[in-house]
């Protein structure tokens, strides 16, 4: 299913990526979520950002073993509806990302604005991280002139 991701109606980028599950919420069952895992722990995978949104169909062990797979991962920011997670979960999966913060700066990286600028929806937003600030006000200034200029 991931190997042909275009056909899946999820959104991916070859080389900073956010994985966005999109209306698929029937469609997400333990089988694809442990084919995603290994996706996601393959050295060569560049994923960082994933909305996985409501997964009703995923049991609740599959949750804890993706959980405790996403420390092999560069998951640094996530969102999974809370109705769908074993309760506590969030928390877990929440603190595993944080420490995966630590293993790249494809999340904060100014360089990687264009992409930053796209993952949102999650627990915690890459925008809103304070090594960012100053080139968001950068650009906003930039933007701001420039629509001064055209007018």
């Amino acid at each position: 299913m991931f190997a042909q991701l275009t056909s899946c109606n999820y959104s991916y980028l070859s080389n900073c990526c956010p994985i966005i599950s999109k209306n698929y919420n029937e469609g997400m069952r333990d089988e694809q979520m442990y084919h995603l895992l290994k996706v996601l722990q393959k050295p060569s995978c560049n994923v960082w950002c994933l909305n996985i949104g409501e997964t009703y169909k995923a049991s609740r062990k599959t949750w804890h073993e993706f959980s405790k797979g996403l420390k092999n991962t560069k998951i640094t920011h996530m969102y999974a509806s809370e109705h769908t997670i074993p309760a506590g979960l969030k928390d877990e999966m929440r603190d595993i990302i944080r420490d995966n913060r630590e293993g790249h700066d494809m999340h904060n990286n100014p360089n990687n604005m264009h992409v930053i600028r796209e993952c949102t929806h999650c627990w915690w937003n890459p925008i809103n991280s304070k090594r960012l600030r100053p080139f968001q006000i950068s650009i906003a200034s930039v933007r701001k002139n420039e629509g001064t200029e055209q007018g």
